[in-house]
């Protein structure tokens, strides 16, 4: 595993949730050159590091470890099931409609019987 690959996956997870590196480096109790430094695969940070950065970010340590296409593929999957599952939702949603709709009906019907 690359530094680089380390410090551009915790640079894209920093982004994608709307931090700036001052905030996490606050947060770690280090400089932003300190912090910068990681991100841009200058510093080979330890685990107990990245632990921390990982913590602060909310994610699995692990999040910064795969080599990007790795990481890709886990987020596509991730992004399906995600949209697999609200589509379910929605099934399941129209199926109970279906449902409540034909006990009407057969409401109606036994009152009319």
């Amino acid at each position: 595993m690359d530094l680089r690959h380390i410090g551009t996956n915790i640079r894209v997870t920093r982004v994608s949730k709307g931090l700036n590196q001052e905030s996490i480096a606050n947060e770690l109790g280090i400089s932003i050159t300190a912090y910068s430094k990681i991100e841009r695969g200058k510093t080979n940070p330890s685990i107990l590091r990245l632990d921390q950065i990982a913590k602060c970010l909310e994610v699995s340590i692990f999040d910064f470890l795969m080599e990007p296409e790795a990481k890709s593929t886990k987020d596509s999957v991730a992004s399906s099931l995600e949209v697999e599952n609200i589509l379910l939702k929605k099934e399941v949603a129209h199926l109970k409609d279906v449902i409540d709709n034909k006990n009407e009906i057969i409401s109606l019907l036994k009152k009319e019987s």
